[in-house]
């Protein structure tokens, strides 16, 4: 879950307009895709974040790797 109140949030639009619901707060989900098939991996320069599981079974990178060899 994410929230940030930067004030530019509109309730209804952007977050529930609904009681007791935080102001601004808006969850996103982490986890859309099965681990075995979360090919998708990022770096960033800043921080060592690595998104996606690589070590998933991914019949092109075996491919790439047995060329790289």
């Amino acid at each position: 879950m994410y929230g940030q109140d930067t004030g530019a949030s509109v309730a209804g639009e952007d977050y529930p307009d609904e009681q007791g619901w935080p102001r601004g707060f808006i969850p996103i989900a982490i986890h859309t895709v099965d681990d075995d098939t979360d090919y998708v991996s990022c770096f960033r320069d800043d921080a060592q974040v690595e998104i996606g599981n690589p070590d998933a079974v991914c019949p092109r990178q075996d491919q790439l790797w047995a060329m790289a060899k």
